[in-house]
């Protein structure tokens, strides 16, 4: 019809609406420090989270999820999460890093996750976007 154009399929990139943090290990542990009455300062609250440092902070992205329920011998059923997390395909990432969290549009978050695989996603010759496979850390 005239006047009207073709509807545009929405792009993938434009379908990342949550926002992620992805940290790399840091090369030692970081502490806060207090000074005392005397002047001195001494470290407190050394945590393993010191232990990472945030590479990407507030990375567009989308996390999706599958749930399958499992048969367990001796338990009742129990039901497996697989998370695939989206992110640009720019985007500096490795196995060793973590996504600390992935806020949705509620503000809601969910974390932290191991990342167990990368998986590079192409249109043609040019990658378009990253998959990561993702393990909750408990």
């Amino acid at each position: 019809m005239e006047g009207q154009s073709a509807p545009r399929s929405m792009s993938l990139r434009s379908q990342l609406y949550h926002t992620c943090v992805i940290q790399r290990a840091g090369d030692k542990k970081v502490a806060t420090f207090i000074r005392d009455r005397f002047g001195s300062e001494r470290p407190t609250n050394v945590t393993d989270d010191a232990l990472w440092v945030n590479i990407q902070t507030d990375l567009k992205c989308r996390l999706m999820t599958r749930s399958e329920s499992r048969a367990q011998p001796t338990l009742s059923d129990q039901i497996e999460t697989e998370f695939l997390l989206v992110i640009p395909a720019n985007t500096d990432v490795t196995t060793k890093d973590r996504v600390k969290s992935v806020t949705f549009e509620d503000e809601s978050t969910i974390g932290p996750f191991d990342i167990e695989e990368v998986i590079p996603r192409r249109d043609g010759r040019s990658q378009r976007l990253i998959a990561l496979g993702l393990d909750i850390i408990d």
